[in-house]
């Protein structure tokens, strides 16, 4: 499944997400969502650790990353809007947060 999260991180509801997600699920950060993606904010070290103990691919639209002059995590996969689209295609189910 794919979880695309659009919220900024104070909006978003962090302990339902967690107990959503299953093994093997991909993760996309749109628009505000991205700056959950910033290694330096408190809800990506709490977001990130627990993706990584649930083998789960995070990714971040590029030029939404860039927009909001942000740094974020090297684990995370900078890809385009025709990378989402394709991501789109590849996962039957998809929810958004």
């Amino acid at each position: 499944m794919l979880h695309i999260i659009f919220t900024f991180p104070y909006y978003f509801d962090s302990c339902s997400f967690k107990n959503f997600l299953q093994k093997k699920d991909k993760v996309l950060l749109i628009q505000d969502g991205v700056f959950i993606g910033n290694f330096e904010n408190p809800t990506y070290k709490r977001f990130g650790y627990f993706l990584s103990k649930k083998d789960i691919m995070i990714f971040a639209i590029k030029e939404d990353v860039k927009k909001r002059r942000l740094r974020i995590s090297s684990e995370i996969l900078q890809i385009s809007y025709r990378g989402f689209v394709k991501l789109t295609e590849e996962n039957e189910k998809y929810f958004v947060w």
